[in-house]
Order: structure tokens, then sequence, then C-alpha cells
């Protein structure tokens, strides 16, 4: 079921297994940085909604470059409302190049972000495959 459709990202969810798909469009590319926050509160209201226990965020086009400031209030803001509702578990979906250069150490050294069950992947078909175990 669609919950949200905007210039730059989609958001659905699948009831029978309480997960969400994020999914970033290309138009991102043009993302002003109060774009990209204001996508993330509306994320952040569907997810205080709904409460999934799975997430898929499909970065295939993700072209926006998120700051470290912005990582930390992603953290606080998201993350922490997804461990306080027991998500399970968070599969991103991204290019190979940039799959292959991720340091999770990096990415997931906030509070919230190092306790949440995440994993990275080249396809869609196999984020979907793990998150559905």
């Amino acid at each position: 079921m669609m919950l949200y459709n905007s210039k730059f990202s989609t958001v659905s969810y699948e009831s029978e297994d309480y997960m969400v798909i994020h999914t970033w469009k290309q138009a991102t590319i043009n993302m002003a940085k109060i774009d990209f926050e204001t996508e993330m509160l509306g994320l952040l209201d569907i997810f205080e909604e709904v409460k999934p226990r799975k997430v898929i965020i499909n970065q295939l086009e993700f072209k926006y470059v998120v700051m470290p400031d912005t990582q930390k209030w992603i953290d606080w803001k998201i993350n922490k409302v997804l461990l306080d509702n027991n998500c399970g578990k968070i599969a991103f979906v991204m290019p190979l190049e940039f799959v292959s250069e991720i340091s999770v150490k990096q990415v997931f050294k906030n509070i919230y972000s190092s306790t949440l069950n995440t994993r990275f992947f080249k396809t869609f078909e196999e984020a979907y495959e793990w998150i559905k175990i």
C-alpha cells in the first residue's frame, strides 16, 4: 500500500510483514537540505504511525550528499523512533560502488544507529530476501 509519494521519494507499507519500503528518486540530485529534512520528517511520521518491524531504504537513485551533522540528526530523530518501536531489520539498497566503499563503523557510530540490525545490498531483490527471513 502506497503511503507517500513526492518529487523525491515514495514510501509503501506491507502490513503482513510490518515492513516499510522507502525509495529515493533521481530528483534528489537537485535536493536542498530543507527538502531532505522535510522528506525525513515525513518518513518519521510514517514510522510513528505504522511502527514497522522491517525497513528497506532503496538508495539506488539517491544523489543527495548527507553531511555528518545531518547523519547525527537522522540518528536522534529517525533511528531512535525505529528502536523505540522495536524495528528488527533495516536493509539499504545502494549502488555497488557505494556498498564496497561504506565504512559501517563511520556510518553507524552514532548511539541509536549502532544498535540497529542493518545490512547493505546492491539489489532490491537481495535486500527483500534478507529482510523477509
